[in-house]
């Protein structure tokens, strides 16, 4: 069910770039998708990693416009609680000694059926490396209170061309997300 939510957001995007004449590449190709198999109940979600030939060699990264990274992410993970909703800010990016640096937020909710879960936001600051499309995101502070039982994650995954951004939860949570840019705005 998962994968098909993902499916269907990145053919939305896909969509919407051809309808924009939008073709520039800065990072690295999404993986390929997988066939899919009846879902066991405590399945791992796949590993991510970048492909071998991430972009063109020429492109250095003071050649990075750091715009194309600003936007919304949004898609899902899960934790004790059952499925929660994921959306990430990216409202600032700028090139940095190589480095593509960013700030953002990043806002949760339950997700359907998830009855227990809490909802929160809180800023973000990272970095991402453009040639790999690796991305390592902090929390910084809570925007509003701080939900009972609930902590900010610092994350890391990477970023394609597409728009899809996966990855883990820095602390051992055994929790997998997943994302699709949905808007260049934040």
């Amino acid at each position: 069910m998962k994968r098909l939510f993902v499916l269907m957001m990145i053919v939305l995007l896909l969509v919407g770039a051809a309808a924009c004449g939008r073709t520039s590449v800065y990072y690295v190709n999404p993986p390929t998708p997988q066939p899919q198999q009846a879902e066991a109940p405590a399945a791992q979600p796949p590993e991510v990693k970048p492909t071998e030939a991430p972009i063109s060699p020429d492109l250095l990264p003071q050649d990075v416009d750091p715009a194309v990274f600003v936007g919304t992410y949004k898609g899902y993970y899960e934790n004790n609680s059952g499925d929660m909703l994921l959306t990430v800010y990216i409202y600032d990016a700028q090139v940095f000694e190589g480095e593509v640096v960013m700030a953002g937020e990043f806002e949760f909710e339950p997700g359907a059926g998830n009855t227990e879960g809490k909802s929160g936001l809180y800023r973000i600051e990272g970095t991402l490396d453009p040639v790999t499309g690796y991305v390592y995101m902090s929390g910084v502070s809570w925007r509003g209170s701080q939900p009972s039982g609930y902590e900010m994650l610092d994350f890391y995954g990477y970023m394609y061309e597409n728009g899809y951004f996966a990855g883990d939860f820095v602390r051992d949570y055994k929790t997998f997300f997943e994302m699709i840019k949905v808007s260049d705005i934040a």
